[in-house]
């Protein structure tokens, strides 16, 4: 009977590690990762053209720790075949959050705050093939993409070590369990 409720504790322990890690690793690193990296090649063959900048803010968010994140939030309009659009985002990301990874949303909203003030264009790139479709920057931000590597690294590595040893406890033969108590 104790063996039998010792495998059913680390059964529980694992399944809870590998949800929870594995969860984690692909939320935070895997996911993101991957819809950059495809949303870098997606907009390769977007085409530029002048936008200008309607109004441009810098959020402020209270971060972990006392610290403090930064979102740009831009909304700017361009035209395409005689066509008026109005677009807001800014760089890749599809679902663009606040953060403090380097200085790139500090960076942006100095330039979409000077080029608005001066009345200047910036530069917009629009899919061709779906005009309403357009951002400012199709960079991939290093920066960013370093600080979710752990994520999708470590925490999907625990996650399927976790889900590896659920497996190999839950297959192990009765007699053969007692030599993890």
């Amino acid at each position: 009977m104790d063996n039998t409720m010792g495998r059913g504790v680390l059964l529980v322990f694992c399944a809870i590690f590998a949800v929870a890690f594995g969860a984690s690793g692909y939320w935070a690193g895997l996911r993101p990762l991957a819809e950059t990296a495809l949303a870098a090649w997606t907009v390769r063959q977007w085409q530029p053209v002048p936008a200008q900048v309607l109004d441009v803010q810098l959020k402020q968010h209270p971060g972990s720790e006392g610290g403090t994140t930064y979102q740009v939030q831009a909304r700017y309009r361009y035209t395409v075949a005689g066509q008026a659009y109005e677009g807001q985002r800014v760089g890749l990301d599809l679902r663009p959050g606040a953060d403090n990874v380097g200085d790139w949303q500090a960076q942006w909203h100095r330039t979409l705050r000077q080029a608005q003030e001066r009345g200047e264009p910036v530069t917009a790139w629009v899919n061709p093939q779906a005009p309403g479709q357009a951002l400012l920057d199709r960079s991939i931000r290093w920066r960013l993409q370093i600080f979710r590597l752990p994520f999708a690294l470590v925490f999907t590595g625990v996650g399927v070590a976790a889900a590896w040893m659920f497996l190999r406890i839950l297959w192990r033969p009765k007699e053969d369990a007692q030599d993890l108590e």
